[in-house]
């Protein structure tokens, strides 16, 4: 397997906790250490050297972000940690993630499996942004539109400005056109002529957001 680049966004589907947990306790289970005395077995927890060598991705602990690593090591943060660090960190956390790759989890009050808004995160860098696929709301929809941009295939270039430092974002105009519009309802059943609108979202940080 390839190392993913700091530089694209990536899809990345959440595992609740209980199945994460229950995972993780059958594969430890499965490992036994017969090193302890008298001849009993002993689950170990930690994992083989060998094995962690093969992994594309190392989990290593966010300390700040002065600090030195490899551009294949993953810090992990839950959604309120970052969009903490976005609004009072911003600049400091794109330049991070320039060079190392963040993962957002749902927070854990997001029981009945609702996501968070991605947008957010990706406008700090951060390349995997871990969403409830079974969910269809909001945030979802907001993931399938920006990985349209490259057919669906779960990988999309980040924009120059969250890829190397001291380049300014860039403008966007943004122009819709209607086709054809049929079977309107009318909804002012005193009036024959229609009124019909397009309803135009902008989902992006501060001003960007627009209606």
């Amino acid at each position: 397997d390839e190392n993913i680049s700091p530089g694209i966004l990536a899809k990345f589907a959440s595992t609740t906790k209980s199945v994460a947990a229950k995972k993780s306790k059958k594969r430890r289970s499965s490992l036994p250490d017969r090193s302890a005395a008298g001849g009993k077995t002993k689950v170990s927890t930690s994992m083989s050297q060998k094995w962690s060598s093969i992994i594309s991705l190392q989990a290593m602990k966010f300390t700040g972000f002065n600090n030195t690593g490899e551009a294949y090591q993953m810090s992990s943060f839950a959604e309120s940690k970052a969009k903490k660090l976005t609004d009072t960190e911003r600049e400091a956390f794109v330049t991070y993630n320039i060079n190392k790759l963040s993962r957002i989890y749902p927070g854990g009050h997001r029981v009945n499996s609702s996501n968070m808004e991605p947008v957010t995160s990706w406008s700090a860098g951060c390349q995997l942004v871990a969403l409830n696929f079974q969910t269809g709301d909001l945030g979802m929809s907001l993931n399938y539109g920006r990985f349209l941009e490259n057919a669906n295939f779960g990988y999309v270039l980040k924009p120059p400005a969250l890829r190397h430092t001291g380049l300014p974002g860039s403008p966007m105009t943004l122009k819709v056109t209607v086709l054809s519009c049929q079977r309107l309802p009318n909804h002012h059943a005193q009036r024959d002529i229609l009124d019909p609108y397009v309803r135009v979202e902008v989902h992006g940080l501060g001003s960007d957001s627009k209606v």
